[in-house]
């Protein structure tokens, strides 16, 4: 019988005793405990010997082999199979024969095999991601060895998209989302990736929808959101149409050596995404899953964020008659548009002397006593549920490898008849033809369809607290709408246009109307790799992606749209009261199609290769072509449709226009639009580039990459046209030199550094003008078109160097981790609109002129914590990011006050200040900007001479010469804390986010006029009628003020109303339950495990006001929800 040794660094420091021999039973514990992972061995009447000093001798019975001869001593075959610690063979793992510093790799299939001299021998086993191992031989045929996991930090390795690098050896700054992220449950990706890595800062919708940033604002007027890389290729759907149960691993990059090989597409950083992967060898696995989410409804309190029915009331008899508001005169074609409330309703008929004042003030007490909250609830709203099933196949021969996935999602949304469906089917195949030939092919197909026909919130507005949606009875309501209801009651024939029935009622509209819109996705991936020598590997690869969406409108004509765009169109004679049709009878349906396709082919050599046990050389060169199409085709409305037996009806007297002219039903001319519209856009890229590192002795690294690329959408000027993106970065792992090796705790100490060139592109505009056809005009039968561009003759690529410092450092086996980053980003030749002389015809145009810097630190800490006999544990990652932005250049002759604080709703940058930078009006209080004989009070504006301005008598346009800046609207510091705790079979962790150092502008009073249609005083009412207006705003003094309706455009801008926004979320509580081993094989179920979850459920906030700082007043805001889920693995 042969005898095996094996040694093990850990083993040599625990076995200090002399030579003994042990009894049968206490070899497999001695075993069990310094070898777990050789528990597979049994004894079987043989020797065990346990040897002081650092071996330990052992004769397994599970190796066999014939008696030794002397020409076996001389030399012979060892072989033997490598597995991780799920008993998965690994291949790819390089074992070095120690004596000879010869060796070789595993297969496939994780098995190796090696010609030795009959002498002792020791192997090392290093893969990425395992512990390198030391197995000492001296005698045996036959082994299997397990290898086990490096601690998280260390084992990370980094997916670039076009490469894969082992952290060691990075210069980079990038991060790795932890496993405790990705295998988390989650409806998304996107929602997973939430403090998970320092500088990626993600913003929410109230939907749960997410966008994210990396290192602060970089571009202006382009996109400023990362590039979304699956699979080694760039997608167009971002998150949506990746299975988040499907992700193996995710890499951001953010400095230049991470991704400036990614060129004019990398400025704003990348998120790398790799999809699971079956290994070779590996049997068929199953996995199932689950998972419901229940959400809450909508907090109509805050959504609507409305006065009482009683004060509303008390307010519109407050203003009626005031403040510049008029009667309704009984003039239809004047007035009919004017829509009033029905209080304001009653306070203009009383006026008029249509109704007597006992009767006024009877229906006025009856809509004080009404609220319509609770019928919206019951009626409109109800509990959002998501449901999502989860199956994947994957496994593998000695030749291929097979991946199969299948998503369903099924998702109930919050509002009644809102809802959508998610199928999602991924592939992957590898197939190794040859030794020396791999073949890859993969596809992903996702069919999305969702109805959007509930009410909107914008809906919502338009009624008052007291617009009843059901009477007593249960029969729907009419609802005050668009009209002034009693000139449509005295004056107008209803019983003569098409439809008689002019009512409104939001129910009737949701149940009598079909908006659905469908999405088909595709992606299909095809590649081959050759490896002709050791090292070296040629890859061809080629993706093409289809996109289509299409949108469809159907309103029947039970509809109050459909019944008011027939009835208004019709011709009305109020002579003879004849009114005649210009629209037909019958349903109205809009379509909209958008789609497009891209297609990115891509080839590349690689080749890495270690030299001498200290060399290690990577190196790739490629190119990729890529073009993308976006098609979109807008058919004319159809009018007259009947969806059951597909007709479209005609215009009874044509479209109008040139030459036949037809009047609406207020003797106004109109044409109704019949054609089709089009538009087509393509985007080619050309890229040439290139990435080479070198390592010395594991210690030192040097990298760089090179990109050029080209765009139909850049100058024909060749020095233009062409960008060169580049980059260098260098590293030195202190930890492994030997001033530092003889302290035992530090397991890693790396400095890196890295500078170079990202870019970012534009397909907006163009060197040359633009001309976009508009059409044919109707009164004149002729082609219009308008400029849409005016040209930039020096339009180039955006740029921005990044320098990164950083340090990555580990401690106590692991233990402790974590990553300190430096950066500093500086754009140059940022697109933005800047102003020129009028003599070139337009004062600002789109030009390469503007320069943003970006500076920050980075930390990321890691710690992990085996607190008794792995079976409890602590795991903690902690993110914290800070970033400083500023505008280094942007001309603006000017800066109109009202685009500066946002009146336009368009957001100003100024030259000095943050991107993000809020501005406001000072609030001067209330003083006489008349004369003592003639006193005028009015709140007034500070301006910066020390003067004040009325709101109506505003002369300065400069906004810069009296508003305030106030600080920036988006989070400089950031902050992201993961905690999960394993209590024997249990898992229970928390997510905490922050965001600090930023403010927002809180809603403040909303100075209705009752000429605004849907705009109803909101909560801060009775604070505005208390105030003296020191504070605040104050309602006008005097009843002939005209000024009021100018309180709205300044009002809301005030200084007054900014506030820290500066809050911590518990954004997530997880528990899960994993069944015993012991119970689940009985069933054939590797794995089985239950979860809870609860998201957003605490929000901690700095300001004073209930107002969350990410969700104002008077909109949706994030709600609790939770998830509860089943995972089986067979």
């Amino acid at each position: 019988m042969k005898n095996a040794i094996y040694r093990k660094r850990e083993v040599a420091d625990r076995v200090k005793s002399k030579p003994r021999r042990l009894s049968r039973l206490f070899v497999p514990c001695l075993l069990a405990s310094f070898l777990p992972q050789f528990t597979t061995l049994s004894a079987q009447n043989d020797k065990y010997e346990a040897g002081g000093g650092s071996r330990t001798v052992l004769t397994p019975g599970s190796i066999s082999s014939s008696t030794d001869t002397v020409q076996q001593r001389k030399t012979r075959k060892i072989s033997g199979k490598v597995v991780d610690e799920n008993n998965d063979p690994l291949p790819g793992v390089r074992i070095l024969i120690k004596e000879t510093k010869r060796g070789g790799v595993t297969n496939d299939q994780g098995v190796f095999s090696l010609t030795l001299t009959d002498e002792e021998h020791t192997l090392i086993l290093s893969y990425v991601g395992m512990k390198t191992q030391e197995v000492v031989v001296t005698k045996g045929t036959t082994f299997n060895i397990a290898l086990q996991p490096q601690a998280e930090g260390l084992s990370e390795v980094v997916v670039t998209g076009y490469q894969t690098i082992s952290k060691e050896r990075a210069t980079g700054a990038f991060d790795i989302v932890k496993k405790d992220f990705l295998e988390k449950p989650a409806i998304n990706l996107a929602s997973k990736l939430v403090g998970s890595v320092a500088g990626l800062q993600a913003t929410q919708d109230a939907e749960g929808n997410m966008s994210f940033s990396i290192r602060g604002q970089s571009s202006i007027m382009t996109n400023a959101s990362p590039l979304v890389v699956v699979d080694g290729f760039p997608i167009e759907d971002s998150f949506s149409s990746i299975n988040p149960d499907d992700v193996a691993s995710v890499s951001v990059l953010k400095d230049a050596a991470a991704a400036s090989i990614w060129g004019a597409r990398a400025t704003n950083g990348v998120i790398v995404v790799t999809t699971k992967r079956a290994k070779a060898g590996q049997p068929l696995r199953v996995s199932a899953s689950v998972l419901t989410r229940i959400g809450s409804r909508p907090d109509l309190d805050y959504v609507l964020n409305r006065a009482s029915a009683s004060e509303t009331v008390e307010f519109e008899k407050m203003q009626f008659g005031k403040w510049g508001n008029s009667l309704v005169a009984m003039n239809l074609k004047k007035n009919v548009y004017q829509y009033r409330s029905q209080a304001t309703t009653l306070y203009n008929e009383f006026q008029l002397g249509n109704i007597s004042e006992t009767e006024m003030n009877e229906k006025l007490a009856l809509l004080q006593g009404l609220d319509n909250r609770q019928q919206m609830r019951d009626l409109l709203f109800r509990s959002p549920v998501s449901q999502q099933y989860n199956v994947s196949l994957s496994g593998a021969s000695e030749k291929m490898t097979n991946n199969l996935s299948l998503m369903y999602e099924h998702d109930r949304r919050a509002s009644i008849k809102n809802q959508s469906e998610n199928l999602m089917v991924n592939y992957r195949n590898n197939i190794a033809l040859f030794k020396w030939m791999d073949i890859n092919l993969s596809t992903m197909l996702q069919y999305k369809k969702a109805n959007t026909s509930g009410i909107s919130i914008s809906e919502l507005r338009d009624l008052a607290p007291y617009d009843m949606l059901v009477n007593p009875d249960g029969s729907y309501t009419d609802v005050n709408t668009s009209y002034f209801r009693p000139l449509i009651e005295r004056s107008v024939p209803k019983d003569q246009f098409p439809y008689s029935d002019w009512s409104y009622n939001p129910i009737t509209e949701m149940n009598n109307r079909d908006l659905t819109n469908a999405q088909l996705n595709t992606r299909l991936n095809a590649g081959i790799t050759l490896k002709p020598l050791e090292g070296l590997s040629l890859e061809s690869k080629i993706q093409y992606e289809i996109f289509k969406h299409d949108f469809r409108r159907l309103y029947n004509d039970k509809t109050w749209f459909v019944r008011k765009a027939v009835n208004e169109a019709a011709s009305w004679d109020t002579d003879t009261q004849t009114v005649t049709p210009n629209l037909p009878k019958g349903s109205i349906l809009d379509e909209e199609q958008l789609n497009s396709r891209t297609y990115n082919f891509r080839n590349q050599v690689n080749f890495n290769r270690l030299f001498a046990d200290k060399h290690n050389i990577s190196v790739l060169l490629g190119t990729e072509i890529s073009e993308t199409v976006h098609n979109i085709r807008i058919p004319a409305t159809s009018y007259g449709y009947d969806d059951e037996h597909l007709t479209v009806g005609t215009f009874p007297n044509g479209p109008g226009g040139y030459p036949n002219s037809i009047y609406n039903w207020l003797g106004r001319g109109q044409t109704f639009d019949y054609t089709n519209k089009y538009k087509e856009s393509t985007d080619r890229f050309l890229s040439v580039y290139a990435n080479a590192a070198y390592t010395f002795m594991n210690k030192y690294s040097i990298s760089g990459s090179f990109r050029n690329d080209a765009s139909n959408f850049i100058s024909d000027d060749p020095k233009y046209r062409y960008s060169p993106f580049w980059s260098m970065g260098m590293s030195w792992n202190i930890g492994e030199e030997s001033f530092l090796k003889g302290m035992s705790k530090l397991d890693l100490l790396k400095l890196r550094m890295t500078y170079g060139y990202n870019g970012n592109s534009d397909n907006s505009t163009s060197f040359k003008p633009l001309m976009r056809m508009t059409g044919v005009n109707p009164f004149t039968g002729e082609m219009t078109g308008e400029l849409t561009s005016k040209g930039n003759p020096t339009l180039r690529w955006e740029r921005t160097s990044i320098l990164n410092l950083g340090v990555d450092f580990s401690v106590l086996s692991g233990m402790i981790s974590g990553k300190i980053d430096y950066y500093n980003k500086h754009g140059k030749d940022i697109l933005a609109a800047i102003d020129i002389p009028m003599a070139h015809g337009s004062k600002r145009e789109k030009i390469n002129n503007a320069e943003i810097l970006n500076r920050g630190i980075e930390v990321e800490l890691n710690v992990q914590k085996n607190i008794y006999r792995n079976k409890i544990g602590w795991r903690g990652t902690l993110n914290f990011s800070y970033n400083s932005n500023k505008i280094l250049k942007l001309f603006r002759s000017t800066q109109p006050h009202w685009v500066l604080v946002g009146q336009s709703g368009s957001h100003s940058y100024v030259e000095g200040y943050d991107a993000n930078e809020l501005w406001s009006y000072v609030y001067g209080g209330v003083q006489n900007i008349g004369t003592p004989d003639a006193p005028n009070m009015q709140p007034v504006i500070k301006m910066n001479d020390g003067g004040v301005s009325g709101f109506a008598n505003l002369s300065v346009k400069d906004g810069l010469d009296f508003c305030r800046p106030q600080g920036a609207l988006v989070a400089p510091y950031v902050a992201g804390m993961l905690n999960s705790f394993n209590i024997y079979d249990f898992t229970v962790s928390f997510l905490l986010t922050g965001k600090f150092g930023h403010v927002f502008r809180r809603t403040g009073f909303n100075y209705p006029s009752i000429s605004d249609r849907g705009v109803y005083p909101n909560k801060l009412l009775s604070e505005v009628i208390r105030s003296d207006g020191s504070d605040i705003v104050p309602l006008p003094k005097r009843d002939d003020d005209q000024t009021y309706a100018k309180y709205a455009e300044f009002a809301y801008y005030m200084d007054y109303l900014t506030e820290s926004a500066s809050h911590v979320r518990l954004s997530e509580v997880n528990l899960t339950y994993t069944l015993p081993s012991s119970v689940t094989s009985r069933v054939g179920v590797r794995n089985a495990s239950v979860y809870v979850q609860g998201n957003n459920l605490l929000t901690i906030k700095q300001t004073k006001y209930d107002e969350d700082p990410e969700f104002k007043r008077g909109a949706l805001r994030l709600q609790p929800t939770w998830l509860f889920g089943l995972k089986l693995e067979f």
